[in-house]
């Protein structure tokens, strides 16, 4: 059997608002960052074609416009019809230095690219559930895991490292949080 891929949108942000774009990087500037990752640590990032690439820098570009903010107040989107949340006009960079409202940051590329790769891993986005560690059939008994830390958080340590240097928040980070429920 043929498999057969519809085409994607892959349009990459320069700087000018683009109503169309649909990443902040291209596979090349991808490739060239990977590049500077051990082999066996970017198994997925080698063996994936162009086309798995892009799916994989799109899906980081819209979960990184979703889940991470610049909660400074003076942060604005440069264009109005803009398809992404860059570029934006009013950020500082650690040093206090403007970063160019015409431009794609740096460390916004840099973690799109380690979003992506990711996700290429393992579904970052799936709901977080409590896994089974025994079923027996004959009187009809489950245990379910109680260790929580083993759901993956949506975002990755690696990039919330990455924005935090430039004011970056992760929404849902603080706030509410939702206790586990159990069922008598």
């Amino acid at each position: 059997m043929v498999e057969t891929r519809t085409p994607l949108s892959f349009v990459v942000e320069l700087g000018q608002g683009d109503p169309l774009a649909t990443s902040y990087v291209s596979t090349q500037e991808a490739d060239d960052y990977m590049d500077r990752v051990l082999d066996s640590y970017k198994t997925v990032w080698i063996e994936s074609d162009e086309y798995k690439k892009q799916q994989m820098l799109i899906w980081g570009t819209q979960l990184f416009d979703e889940y991470v903010y610049f909660p400074s107040g003076y942060s604005i989107r440069t264009y109005m019809r803009q398809a992404l949340q860059f570029p934006r006009a009013g950020l500082v960079d650690y040093d206090g230095y403007t970063i160019d409202h015409r431009s794609i940051p740096t460390f916004v590329k840099q973690a799109t690219i380690q979003m992506g790769f990711e996700l290429g891993k393992v579904d970052r986005t799936s709901e977080a559930t409590r896994g089974i560690v025994q079923a027996t059939v004959g009187p009809l008994s489950v245990t379910f895991d109680q260790n929580y830390s083993h759901s993956v958080r949506a975002i990755p340590r690696g990039v919330r490292s990455i924005v935090a240097r430039f004011g970056g928040a992760i929404r849902g980070d603080a706030g509410l949080k939702f206790p586990p429920l159990y069922r008598a």
